[in-house]
């Protein structure tokens, strides 16, 4: 993705986006809970470490109960499109980068349906 080819960019998204156990206000402190090398550590330890088949199962177990809970492919719950789909779909998009999610065909059909409305591409050619 371009914001992440730089280093610059690839380090804001770490600083930002803390890791478990950690709660955001003990990623951000960085004077007392965990420095910024300490950040770029985790990271890298965490993406060489991941048992991701485990993750990705447990994700998709996941995927299948919300597949029930999505109203239809135009919208995640009836009225239309809201401020629910600008987050639950911004949510989803970001898992679309994640080779192996098995999605649901009403989920499937529902980030197919919101991307096209939004002219706002999924990851799935770029999926890791």
């Amino acid at each position: 993705m371009p914001e992440f080819q730089q280093r610059a960019g690839r380090e804001a998204f770490i600083f930002n986006h803390q890791l478990p156990p950690y709660e955001k206000s003990q990623w951000k402190n960085t004077e007392e809970v965990v420095t910024n090398e300490q950040k770029l550590k985790l990271y890298k330890d965490a993406l060489t470490s991941s048992d991701n088949t485990n993750l990705i199962s447990q994700l998709n177990e996941k995927l299948v109960e919300l597949d029930d809970l999505v109203h239809c492919a135009d919208c995640c719950s009836g009225g239309g499109v809201g401020m629910d789909d600008v987050d639950l779909w911004s949510r989803l998009r970001s898992i679309t980068i994640v080779k192996g999610v098995v999605w649901p065909l009403k989920l499937r059909s529902y980030m197919d349906r919101l991307s096209e409305l939004s002219d706002v591409p999924l990851y799935d050619q770029m999926a890791i």
